[in-house]
């Protein structure tokens, strides 16, 4: 029976989830919310915002320097021009005293200064030009001396240690070699610094275009990154916010119902009665095996009283028979009777009703229902708050129309770049400028071209000269009988001498100009324009400010901009920042332009706060502790009411009034003994009820025995059930009368509670993407690097790399190649009088292997003396070559001899 019960319980506590309105937990849908552009947000609304994705490319970026393998020479210019030409810098303070008008006092004042400041350029300019007037002067004494005087090398003799001295000769082939090279390195350059020039002019138009084309583009992707971040973050950011208001039962109705759960105590009452409901199977149970134990007891009990009454009436009419009560060992009796009474066990039928009652009323559903208005909180949250979530909802819907202004703006700059031609014009002026620049900077590139040819000739002459003289020369050849190669190569040579007098002074004339073009432009201009630091590009700029405004308090970009000097905006931290990519509106400090308080100050447009308090659920008449529920823990007090005590008291007493095997006993003995007073009928009657009371003790007396024997587990089994049940009940009792105040008194508390963190919740999710714009602003939309392009390709690259640092590169190669031109020219006049065929030899000229032998003459006029021609005419006396000042023996018609000497004809 008790399963029977427990399963039919099961049964009705199924129902009674389906049927007492007990709905199911609502569940977040979706738990994960997620876009197109990658922003995800999670069950609890945080979001992870996606990167900003990558629009149309720039053009200017790509655009490099190529030095053409100038670069060392770059840098040995620039070290010159910073170290020895304007070695102290920029002069600001020439430039305040020109703006001022009081430069030229300042100089006739402190014109030592001024030395040291362009000492080094003023001093370069006038050895250039007296190098230009000096050097045509040097090249004319050399050619009179050359031609008129036949000194300079002009003579076409050599003396005998020249030409024997072949160590010197190879060392002057060698350091002539060692010149020509450093003059054909500079050529070189000469060539690839005037191509540069060109390049330079040839690339502008596309670095122009480039750049242009640049800044359309740069406000085309400021214009889609801006609307990506208000259009597609903010629509996710709404899509979240619906999610969450969708979802209210979940968001908000949860946390409410836990909240209340918790603090209330409820989960602890419904804790306890769950506990009763499992208590009250236990008792039911308990109880009714006591009570089917105790019935059957009180069945044995009445077979075997009985039995005893109708064995003692037996009894006494047999022992009367046998002379009993005056014979002797006449057995006793009164006490064949039951020793206890089972009506005097105590009435479980109160009890057992009662805790049947409790069963047929199912505790379980009654706890259900009792909690039933707390658990329901979700759904009736979600039903309670329609007009609130869709008056939120257009509110958030509304908030789009206070950011679309910030579009508008940029929109506007946007359709201002495109509309106003003004990129367009610049396109188009900078082409024609370089169409007009490419039609003459042909003649330019063929003057320079025409330079390096000049240089070239030289060279060639040179190395030519150098190649033929060497290849040609012979130390065993007579100078009067060098070949034809040897003579071509220092005439070559001399050639090349010639040249560099004719050519050089125009050479230097230019090196000169150029000089005094390209140096200050470096050291003015590109120094501070490619300075890392552009510090000095920032006192440039506030020079200009203070030549324009009077004052150096403010800044021009400032002014520019905003119309506002106050605002601290230096060009070295803008282009700074633009060259490591960072977004413009903290670059150029657009707050200043932009108002974008409707993002930092939503929290005026976007009241949640207030739409969030209308949210009221009146929890006041919330009942748990139902009168049904009270009832029914009541009724499981009073199932628990049994007389434990009494129970045992009445198990403690004897079964019979005395032992039924010694009254069986002592009738045996009574039919022995009473003979021969009594006759033989008395005497089996009596051996017969001995027989009838010792069956009574086996069967009916032990059947009882054993019932009574049951009672006592079972009496102990409802015991231990039941022990402190009474303070169960009255604790679950106390449970859900404070879980029932506190959410009646409280309750409004919590809800507002909630309520507060739910705002805070949305406020958040506004609160991220604010913060996502911002940070975008700062950090992401607008990147500058079109501003750094446009400096660095038009300034550092086109301006100082391409033109300034090929105008430095080629005085300086030219300036080169002049330099060594002046060591040359008497290299290349040394070795042409070791290359050219002579005219005259020496007189001291010996040929070590063919020596020149003179025939004997007639002792009457001459006589021969170690080859030497001594006439012992008293007119020559030994003092006087008779061929005059020719040192060669053949006849000099200089001489003041009349005759020439007799000579072989073989000789």
């Amino acid at each position: 029976m008790g399963r029977v019960v427990r399963h039919w319980t099961g049964i009705v506590i199924l129902l009674a989830w389906i049927n007492l309105g007990y709905c199911d937990d609502p569940v977040l849908t979706p738990a994960t919310l997620t876009d197109s552009g990658g922003n995800t947000a999670n069950a609890n609304s945080s979001i992870k915002w996606a990167p900003l994705p990558s629009f149309d490319s720039y053009k200017a970026g790509d655009i490099e320097y190529d030095s053409s393998g100038l670069a060392p020479l770059n840098n040995f210019a620039k070290s010159f021009i910073n170290g020895a030409v304007f070695p102290l810098g920029v002069p600001w303070d020439l430039m305040e005293k020109a703006i001022d008008g009081t430069l030229m006092t300042d100089i006739t004042a402190n014109y030592m200064n001024y030395l040291q400041q362009f000492g080094g350029y003023g001093a370069c300019i006038v050895i250039g030009f007296l190098f230009i007037f000096i050097f045509p002067l040097i090249g004319l004494c050399f050619c009179c001396c050359r031609c008129c005087c036949s000194n300079c090398g002009g003579k076409m003799m050599q003396h005998n240690e020249d030409v024997k001295a072949d160590c010197k000769r190879r060392t002057f082939a060698i350091i002539l070699f060692v010149l020509i090279a450093f003059t054909g390195a500079g050529m070189i350059c000469v060539y690839l610094s005037n191509d540069q020039m060109s390049t330079a002019l040839n690339n502008f138009d596309d670095v122009v275009v480039s750049n242009m084309d640049d800044l359309t583009t740069y406000a085309s992707n400021v214009v889609k990154e801006t609307k990506y971040i208000v259009n597609t973050n903010f629509n996710f950011t709404t899509s979240v916010i619906t999610r969450d208001l969708d979802n209210l039962g979940y968001v908000l109705g949860i946390p409410i119902r836990t909240t209340l759960k918790t603090q209330g105590n409820l989960d602890t009452a419904i804790s306890s009665a769950n506990n009763l409901v499992t208590r009250v199977t236990q008792i039911a149970a308990a109880l009714t095996t006591l009570n089917t134990t105790l019935g059957d007891v009180k069945v044995k009990a009445e077979i075997l009283s009985s039995n005893l009454t109708t064995l003692k009436t037996d009894i006494d009419t047999a022992i009367t028979s046998a002379g009993c009560p005056g014979a002797p060992n006449c057995p006793d009796t009164s006490g064949v009777v039951m020793g206890f009474d089972t009506n005097d066990f105590p009435d479980i039928s109160g009890p057992l009703s009662s805790i049947s009652s409790v069963e047929n009323q199912n505790l379980s559903a009654i706890i259900i229902q009792a909690s039933s208005e707390i658990e329901n909180i979700p759904e009736r949250v979600t039903n309670e708050t329609r007009t609130t979530v869709s008056d939120l909802k257009t509110m958030v819907s509304n908030f789009s129309g206070e950011i679309d202004p910030l579009i508008e703006q940029v929109e506007n700059i946007q359709d201002s770049i495109s509309t106003n031609g003004t990129i367009a014009d610049i396109k188009k002026q900078v082409k024609d400028m370089v169409d007009v620049g490419s039609t003459y900077d042909k003649y330019r590139w063929y003057g320079g071209v025409g330079l390096t040819s000049i240089v070239l000739l030289v060279v060639l002459l040179q190395i030519l000269g150098l190649g033929f003289g060497t290849c040609s020369q012979n130390s065993n050849t007579r100078p009067t009988e060098r070949g034809c190669v040897g003579t071509s190569a220092g005439k070559m040579l001399m050639a090349s001498v010639g040249f560099v007098f004719i050519f050089s002074s125009f050479l230097m004339l230019l090196t000169t100009f150029t000089f005094m073009l390209a140096t200050p432009l470096h050291r003015f201009i590109c120094d501070p324009l490619t300075d890392s630091s552009l510090n000095d590009l920032d006192t440039i700029v506030d020079k200009i400010y203070k030549f324009q405004y009077g004052t150096s308090n403010g800044s021009l970009l400032g002014k520019m901009l905003f119309n506002n000097a106050s605002i601290d905006l230096r060009v070295s931290k803008l282009l700074q920042d633009c060259q490591g990519g960072a977004a413009a509106f903290k670059a150029l400090k657009l707050n200043n332009l932009f108002d974008v308080s409707t993002l930092t100050n939503f929290t005026k447009d976007l009241n949640i706060q207030s739409e969030v308090d209308k949210i009221n659920i009146d929890l006041s008449t919330v009942k748990i502790m139902t009168p049904s529920l009270l009832d029914q823990l009541n009724e499981m007090k009073n199932a628990i009411n049994v007389n434990f005590t009494k129970f045992r008291e009445e198990l403690g007493k004897s079964t019979t009034g005395q032992n039924m095997s010694a009254l069986a006993d002592q009738l045996d003995t009574l039919a022995g003994s009473c003979s021969p007073g009594c006759n033989a009928a008395t005497q089996t009657s009596l051996r017969d009820l001995a027989t009838r009371t010792r069956s009574i003790e086996s069967n009916e007396l032990a059947n009882l025995t054993t019932a009574l024997t049951q009672l006592g587990p079972d009496l102990n089994t409802l015991e231990s059930t039941v022990n402190g049940t009474d303070t169960d009940v009255d604790n679950c009792i106390n449970n859900f009368n404070i879980s029932e105040i506190f959410v009646q008194n409280n309750g409004s508390d919590v809800v507002k509670n909630e309520a507060k963190k739910f705002a805070d919740r949305i406020i958040g999710i506004v609160t991220s993407f604010a913060d996502d714009a911002l940070y975008a602003l700062d950090n992401e939309i607008g990147k500058c690097t079109p501003i750094w392009n446009l400096y660095n390709t038009l300034f550092v690259i086109s301006l100082c790399q391409y033109t300034v640092d090929s105008l430095n590169g080629f005085w300086f190669s030219l300036g080169w190649c002049i330099f060594f031109f002046i060591p040359s020219i008497i290299f290349s006049t040394k070795l042409a009088k070791h290359y050219r065929r002579m005219s005259q030899l020496d007189n001291d000229y010996e040929d070590d292997k063919d020596e020149l032998q003179l025939p004997e003459v007639s002792s009457d006029k001459y006589h021969i003396l170690h080859n030497k021609v001594h006439p012992e005419d008293k007119e020559w006396n030994g003092s006087k070559s008779p061929f005059g000042s020719n040192k060669v023996g053949h006849y000099d018609p200089s001489s003041a001899q009349s005759n020439p000497p007799p000579y072989n004809t073989d000789w």
